[in-house]
């Protein structure tokens, strides 16, 4: 139904209880627009930051540690209509702890858990990288 308010489709219904569905030219334009945004690496690994440490954060929000890997089961684990990837997994698991925004707790099998600066970013409402770019223009307006 939304996809046909929006104009990405036009449903073709008839009285056999049988529906059409077709791509319009509008739908056959979101639909490349999609293909070339997963592609997009920076979008993609972007994408998966913020929405894994919000995860983190409204799975384990009390500091309990959790498994990175149960992420991938979630519906929010997808980008642009495809599932976010293992790799990119790992490297934003890496990302957010390199940054402090996670911290990796020694169990097996291996679980994180979120940092106060973790908490503090998900707070502020910035993206990750652009969290960290509001902390470097602090910290600088702090120097001078």
């Amino acid at each position: 139904m939304q996809l046909e308010q929006r104009g990405l489709v036009d449903v073709a219904r008839s009285f056999a209880s049988s529906t059409d569905v077709y791509l319009t030219k509008k739908g056959r334009v979101a639909v490349h627009q999609l293909k070339k945004l997963r592609k997009d690496r920076a979008a993609r690994l972007g994408y998966t930051m913020d929405a894994f440490l919000r995860w983190v954060f409204d799975t384990a929000g009390d500091q309990t540690p959790v498994r990175p890997d149960l992420f991938l089961e979630t519906p929010v684990s997808t980008f642009a209509g495809a599932d976010v990837s293992g790799p990119d997994l790992h490297q934003t698991v890496a990302y957010l702890a390199e940054r402090s925004l996670i911290e990796r707790v020694n169990t097996e099998p291996a679980t994180v858990t979120i940092s106060p600066e973790g908490v503090r970013c998900v707070l502020s409402g910035h993206s990750v990288p652009g969290y960290h770019g509001a902390i470097q223009v602090v910290l600088l307006d702090e120097l001078q």
